[in-house]
């Protein structure tokens, strides 16, 4: 069969396209058959790249950095320095004080490395004075702009990733009919809008059952009308509902879809061409009951299938099958739902390979030289990160793996989300302060999460 562009039909110059754009994953989900100029590159210019900026913050938070650069989103922060306000552009934490040289909000005042300042000729030194930055108290402060969630352009990129998802599970070769409205829609913004963001929070607790915080998940249905639906849930932050055609048609046969990926990247997957047959995949899954006994404990023929829970919930929940409750009339409700669920991901400190070793590669050079913590420090994400490095540094822990580390901070924090409050924060200093040596055990623990390997 002959691949043309899903969009426009052409058969000449396709490329792969980045279904979830690079900058908004560590994982690759590519659609082969888009057309390189004119349904790919273009689209980043046209509402990806909007999106992309507007969130910088998010992505940088879940440690999630395009593969085509080194370095990690930066974004926009107010800093506040004993009582003084400073304004700066930021990808890592190490970024304030090392390198920057950040000015006042009021314009009277600069901070930075020491020598640095003295080299500016406008500078007077008699008005140069030292702080030691791990004896004062630091604020950060950064605002993200809600309507990121609600523009034209995020929908564009949430009809996108719907379609091209879609058309790659059903090996969708070239462009079809009936998607011509959300084709319409992504490469134009006309026409009538497919997306709807949903504010129910019932909505929210299904996906979450089957996806991590800072995870995405995209999801098939069939809505009662017969219409061919997408949940796409970016982050755990907002959903979507993508309502891509009118019916089902015979090119696109599997419409029982769901895939879930989380911030390692490692994804969990299913497709069926019904509810019917994702029924008898379960059903097939667990050994025949015996009818001769009463009671009876099924376990999965191959325990080691870990997509037998999701296809469950999926089936048997229904709650999106029911017409979708989506944005109320009153923005500011679905507003306050958005919110929630930023908070709660922003204010999560996850365990992941990517985040641990990504700390560690930006403190590397204040770790070696005898780290300092901040007794007033009030950044919970750097005290968790190195709480877990002091930990490995700790021989009757016993770390020497992703494995070991995961399974002492389940342990430790009864999970693998902590939320981090000022309180824990404050035990968790404390506990690492109270070792005269913890600057030789952080070096170590260091030593140790950076010869762990992804798992």
């Amino acid at each position: 069969m002959v691949r043309r562009c899903i969009y426009c039909d052409t058969e000449k110059d396709l490329s792969k396209s980045d279904i979830i754009p690079d900058a908004l994953t560590n994982a690759k989900i590519i659609n082969p058959n888009v057309c390189r100029v004119a349904h790919n590159n273009k689209f980043s210019d046209m509402f990806e790249n909007e999106v992309i900026e507007k969130l910088a913050f998010v992505t940088n938070e879940l440690d999630i950095k395009s593969s085509k650069g080194n370095r990690y989103a930066s974004y926009k922060a107010n800093v506040i320095v004993e009582g003084t306000e400073y304004s700066a552009k930021m990808s890592a934490e190490t970024d304030l004080f090392n390198i920057k040289i950040m000015r006042s909000t009021d314009g009277k005042s600069l901070i930075g490395p020491i020598e640095a300042i003295k080299k500016i000729n406008a500078v007077d030194i008699a008005n140069v004075a030292e702080i030691d930055i791990n004896q004062v108290e630091i604020e950060k402060r950064v605002s993200i702009d809600m309507s990121v969630f609600f523009g034209q352009a995020i929908h564009r990129l949430v009809a996108k990733i719907a379609f091209e998802w879609y058309c790659l599970n059903n090996s969708v070769t070239g462009k079809l009919p009936i998607f011509q409205p959300v084709i319409e829609f992504i490469v134009s913004g006309t026409g009538v809008d497919p997306v709807r963001i949903i504010e129910n929070e019932e909505i929210y607790k299904f996906i979450f059952q089957m996806s991590d915080m800072g995870n995405h998940t995209l999801l098939s249905y069939m809505d009662k009308d017969g219409s061919v639906n997408i949940l796409v849930s970016l982050f755990g932050i907002a959903i979507y509902n993508v309502k891509l055609c009118d019916s089902i048609i015979q090119e696109c046969p599997y419409n029982v879809l769901f895939l879930t990926i989380n911030l390692d990247a490692q994804r969990t997957s299913f497709k069926c061409r019904s509810a019917n047959e994702l029924a008898k995949e379960i059903q097939n899954s667990f050994p025949k009951a015996d009818e001769s006994k009463k009671l009876q404990i099924l376990c999965p023929i191959d325990v080691r299938d870990t997509t037998i829970t999701y296809k469950m919930i999926y089936l048997f929940s229904g709650i999106y099958q029911n017409g979708l409750p989506c944005g109320s009339d009153k923005q500011e409700e679905t507003v306050a739902v958005i919110k929630r669920h930023l908070e709660t991901v922003l204010a999560v400190s996850a365990l992941t390979v990517r985040g641990v070793k990504r700390f560690v590669g930006e403190h590397k050079e204040n770790i070696q030289k005898g780290i300092v913590l901040n007794p007033y420090g009030v950044n919970p994400k750097a005290v968790f990160m190195f709480y877990l490095i002091f930990s490995c540094g700790l021989e009757e822990n016993q770390i020497h793996s992703f494995k070991d580390l995961d399974a002492f901070v389940v342990k430790k924090f009864a999970g693998r989300k902590i939320k981090i409050s000022g309180q824990v924060c404050k035990e968790l200093q404390k506990e690492i302060m109270s070792y005269k040596q913890y600057a030789k055990v952080i070096i170590h623990g260091a030593e140790v999460i950076e010869k762990m390997k992804f798992e």
